[in-house]
């Protein structure tokens, strides 16, 4: 069982500009992904392949690309994170939804961005004292999705 031994979680994003699944290998690579769609100012694509069906039934595309297209012209370019903190909830009814803070540096200041990642099928987390790490189970249906992302500056 290759994914019990690896620091990692086999992700998926709801769908990639070729119309299939857009496999990750952990939250990391998931929000790196992120990153680098913002600085390209792919707002589209981070609506359509990074965020749960459910977060795009509540938020239009066209609030998403103004709230990114404001914190971009305010903030600039991605340069860096570390991990602020995390947490992790399950339940049968909503699934694993994993809360990642990071302490953010871009461009033009620092921030704290909050990424909650809503995972489907099994997780295992080991390892919980150092950073997160989530490991897929063998569901073949295992995915996640970004369900919600916010942005504060700091003061």
């Amino acid at each position: 069982m290759w994914a019990k031994a690896l620091l990692t979680v086999a992700i998926c994003a709801c769908l990639s500009a070729c119309g299939g699944p857009k496999p990750h290998d952990s939250t990391d690579e998931l929000i790196a992904e992120f990153h680098k769609l913002y600085n390209a100012e792919e707002f589209d694509a981070i609506y359509d392949r990074l965020m749960t069906p459910a977060f795009q039934r509540a938020i239009s595309r066209d609030q998403f690309n103004h709230v990114l297209r404001e914190n971009r012209s305010r903030m600039g370019d991605y340069k860096i994170g570390s991990h602020r903190n995390w947490s992790v909830e399950s339940s049968q009814v909503t699934g694993t939804i994993i809360e990642l803070v990071y302490t953010s540096q871009f461009a033009d200041g620092v921030g704290y961005e909050t990424f909650r990642i809503r995972a489907l099928g099994e997780v295992v987390i080991s390892d919980p004292k150092k950073n997160m790490t989530i490991v897929a189970g063998e569901d073949q249906d295992s995915a996640l999705l970004i369900n919600a992302y916010q942005f504060n500056i700091q003061q």
